[in-house]
């Protein structure tokens, strides 16, 4: 049994060496026939190359005296194209000087026929307006001799009607007596300014409202008419009862723009830059900021049941938090943000509510 079993071992190492000599000659012979592919291959490609490289440079010399003589038929192209657009530049030039010779003529012919209808205008604003002047000076005069001469009247009148009062009045009068004074010292300038504010006024909202950025900023678009602003079914917003009055934001008080409103729930106070803004109620300082196109720089107070907000200042003296007490200085009047010139916007609300400003300050 050994012996079967030593001779099947043998027969199998040999089967094995059989199939390793296949092996190693289909290798050497696969690998004779690679290198005879090889040969073959690199010689036809050397007979390739020695057929076509004659033939290549033969047609790259073609295509290069091609390219040259294409070279040499554009740049006279262009030449040609040079000159022909340099006639048309020199005439376009010729033409626009005489043009523009003859639209300064027409200009400087339109400019002289202005200033004459200017001069014209001036000299007949000034003969026309003159006369209403000197006939307004003389009435104002007149009422004003009228008021010295009631004078003594008037000191009885304004001791019966008591310290409040009797500052509202004086402020009134020392108002309207600086306008007065500012009319009669130079009346033509007086009527000039007025006329050119009002022209400003009207640019500024044209401008305002044709870009469409600052509508929500803006109060309506002014009238220049009689009566003023009411809510829907008419009346007023005026405080409820008990709560109470608010104090003077400025001082003195009077209104230089618009009133309160529908779309202008507020009142326009005159001041002037830098004067002195007070709180009108307790409370904290809830916002101090600045909108360059709306209020300009602006804060809110906010207290139990009153809030206000004022605007178009030059800055605040207190700070975010800050308690206040009524009558404090809290600001500084100016013009800023989407404003025509130096006011107080002030708004005040009641619980929540809209209040009309001239009907809640004491």
């Amino acid at each position: 049994m050994w012996g079967l079993l030593q001779w099947l071992f043998d027969r199998y190492w040999d089967v094995i060496d059989w199939f390793g000599n296949r092996y190693r000659a289909a290798v050497n012979l696969l690998n004779n026939f690679w290198t005879w592919i090889e040969g073959k291959a690199v010689h036809y490609y050397n007979l390739a190359k020695a057929w076509a490289l004659p033939k290549i440079n033969a047609v790259a010399s073609s295509a290069w005296a091609w390219v040259e003589a294409a070279k040499s038929n554009a740049w006279g192209w262009v030449e040609n194209a040079k000159s022909w657009a340099w006639g048309i530049v020199e005439n376009a030039k010729g033409y626009a000087w005489n043009l523009v010779e003859a639209a300064k003529g027409y200009a400087y012919g339109l400019v002289n026929w202005l200033n004459g209808v200017a001069s014209n205008a001036r000299d007949w604003l000034r003969s026309h307006l003159e006369g209403l002047i000197n006939a307004a000076k003389t009435t104002v005069m007149n009422w004003a001799r009228a008021a010295v001469d009631m004078v003594p009247s008037l000191r009885d009148l304004l001791t019966a009607l008591g310290g409040t009062t009797l500052g509202r009045i004086v402020s009134l009068v020392t108002t309207g007596w600086s306008t007065l004074d500012v009319f009669l010292s130079d009346p033509l300038g007086f009527v000039i300014a007025y006329v050119k504010s009002v022209f400003v006024t009207l640019l500024c909202y044209s401008v305002a409202y044709g870009l469409g950025t600052v509508e929500a900023d803006l109060p309506p678009w002014p009238t220049f008419g009689s009566g003023g602003n009411a809510p829907p079914g008419g009346g007023t917003w005026p405080p409820p009862p008990g709560a109470g009055k608010l104090g003077q934001p400025v001082v003195p008080l009077y209104i230089s723009g618009y009133t309160f409103g529908p779309g202008h729930h507020a009142v326009d106070f005159g001041l002037v830059n830098g004067q002195q803004v007070f709180a009108t109620h307790d409370g904290v300082i809830e916002t101090v900021a600045s909108n360059p196109t709306g209020y300009g720089n602006y804060m809110t107070v906010r207290g139990a049941h009153w809030w206000t907000l004022y605007a178009h200042l030059q800055g605040a003296v207190v700070s975010t938090g800050q308690s206040v007490a009524t009558g404090q200085e809290i600001a500084r009047g100016d013009d800023t943000g989407m404003s025509t010139g130096p006011h107080l916007h002030f708004v005040c609300k009641f619980n929540g509510e809209f209040v009309d400003p001239v009907l809640a300050i004491g």
